[in-house]
């Protein structure tokens, strides 16, 4: 069911507002996208830009909170401004190139205030501890609530 509303979400074409601010918790910068439907939340989009990667978290929204979350991790293969110049001064044998990137990707299910499942595409496959998903939501809970205060 969780999946069947995040898809439904997604196919979303004509969102009631969206508004976008600024993140300026790097350098190279980001930002956070609230959307909404009937003037209800329903989607924030974070991109974090980095010069070794970049993270884009999705929060999904029910009655005003949080039932997934989606995160993906790019690590890149050389830091951005690693060019062909950067490459040959460190006796390097490659430039930076986002088709290299490392992609961690987790996805967060839950369900009554509880996270109920994360799958993970690096972890082993067994299932995480009930104190690592409760530490988990607390992390995304406060990340979660530090977005919608700058809305």
């Amino acid at each position: 069911p969780i999946e069947k509303q995040v898809t439904r979400i997604n196919q979303t074409k004509s969102w009631g507002k969206v508004t976008a601010r600024t993140l300026g918790e790097s350098p190279e910068g980001g930002e956070v996208k609230f959307f909404y439907l009937n003037n209800a939340l329903i989607k924030v989009r974070e991109i974090n830009y980095g010069e070794t990667g970049k993270a884009i978290s999705t929060f999904y929204i029910t009655n005003g909170n949080l039932f997934f979350v989606e995160e993906h991790i790019y690590k890149y293969n050389r830091p951005i401004y690693w060019d062909s110049a950067q490459m040959k001064a460190n006796g390097d044998s490659e430039v930076w190139d986002i088709k290299k990137s490392q992609i961690e990707e987790s996805r967060s299910y839950i369900k009554n205030g509880r996270m109920i499942h994360q799958a993970n595409n690096v972890d082993c496959g067994s299932p995480f501890s009930a104190k690592y998903l409760a530490d988990e939501l607390n992390r995304l809970n406060s990340r979660f609530k530090k977005l919608k205060s700058l809305n």
